[in-house]
């Protein structure tokens, strides 16, 4: 059944992508809140944690396909603060279906752009007001053979600006090639793939931020550290953002045109996140991670203003039956995102109190 589950799935986002996987980068597309990190662990990481398979909860946000019976009763909270009183945060819990051999697992992000002042054509003050966004994910996942594992996410989102609202479904597909032997694993990922129900104003729809991603992840076989190289946005060779106005002018002796700058090396290192993480102490007691995505780095930089831009950082230390995370991710010169999270198992709590009855 899950076979055919895989290949239904595979055909509904290849059907749903159809019309954004050409959507355009910088502000184009709709609900970019989606591509916040749900986890202190996948934001320290860069955003991207594909193919990592263990027993944390928060992985299934960003790939399905690592979601597996270590999981099961596995359970995630997560809480960013961003600029000004922008708020992020997420939950998500995971269930191991022995009858079934599936792991299915459901959650909820949401994201608060705190308060604003409404203002007339002429800038009169008219009323306060909020505005929202919120997504409800469902998925399963499924390991089909010794080596490849599937998943799909299904996902409803609800978008609230002023009087203003919008509805949409997108679907997130995720394979993992793992090879236990080298210590290696392949991941291919689609996400976001889907369409608006309802848009802010009639007949306006936008596209949604449609993602599809091949990685690489190794762990060292005498050192307890694991990297990974990712590579983004399959779907769109050109990202780059040219701005000419941002070019210092030159004088061409003999007039003629400025010519324009050689992007091509520039715009294939966007594609490329890179992250690493240190797995220290039984039962990696304690993770330290770093990720660095060029793309956030070139896009958020400032003209002749050298900065740590596109880096982040973290921590995780599990604490008796709780596992606690901050992580530090640097967007811009003027600040960056810290978020905290917790995750734990209740099924530990239910074992441990059937052994002391």
């Amino acid at each position: 059944m899950i076979k055919y589950l895989s290949r239904i799935g595979l055909n509904l986002i290849l059907l749903l992508s159809g019309s954004t996987v050409f959507g355009q980068l910088g502000g184009q597309s709709l609900y970019s809140f989606l591509d916040l990190p749900a986890n202190t662990r996948i934001a320290a990481l860069g955003g991207h944690a594909n193919g990592v398979i263990d027993m944390d909860p928060s992985l299934s946000w960003i790939n399905p396909a690592s979601s597996n019976k270590l999981k099961s009763g596995g359970i995630s909270f997560s809480q960013a603060y961003l600029f000004g009183d922008i708020s992020h945060g997420s939950f998500l819990y995971n269930h191991y279906l022995n009858k079934q051999d599936i792991s299915v697992h459901g959650g909820v992000r949401y994201i608060n752009y705190g308060d604003f002042i409404g203002r007339d054509e002429t800038g009169l003050v008219t009323n306060n007001f909020e505005a929202s966004e919120v997504v409800m994910m469902v998925g399963v996942g499924k390991e089909l053979y010794e080596r490849l594992s599937v998943g799909l996410n299904l996902k409803f989102i609800n978008s609230a600006m002023e009087t203003y609202t919008s509805n949409a479904l997108a679907a997130d597909l995720g394979l993992i090639y793992h090879i236990e032997e080298k210590r290696m694993a392949f991941a291919l990922l689609v996400k976001n793939a889907g369409w608006q129900l309802s848009s802010y104003t009639p007949d306006t729809r936008g596209a949604l931020p449609t993602d599809v991603q091949l990685s690489i992840t190794k762990r060292l076989e005498y050192l307890p550290f694991r990297f990974s190289v990712l590579y983004h946005h399959l779907n769109r060779w050109d990202i780059n953002y040219y701005d000419p106005d941002l070019e210092p002018e030159v004088l061409i002796l003999g007039g003629g045109e400025q010519p324009e700058p050689n992007l091509t090396f520039d715009n294939l290192m966007r594609h490329f996140s890179f992250n690493g993480e240190m797995l220290i102490g039984e039962q990696e007691g304690l993770r330290l991670q770093f990720g660095y995505n060029h793309l956030r780095q070139r896009e958020m930089e400032l003209t002749n203003w050298s900065s740590l831009n596109g880096f982040s950082f973290g921590l995780e230390m599990k604490l008796k039956r709780f596992r606690f995370g901050y992580s530090r991710a640097r967007y811009h010169l003027a600040g960056g995102s810290n978020q905290i999270s917790v995750s734990t198992n209740i099924n530990r709590f239910g074992k441990n109190k059937l052994k002391r009855s």
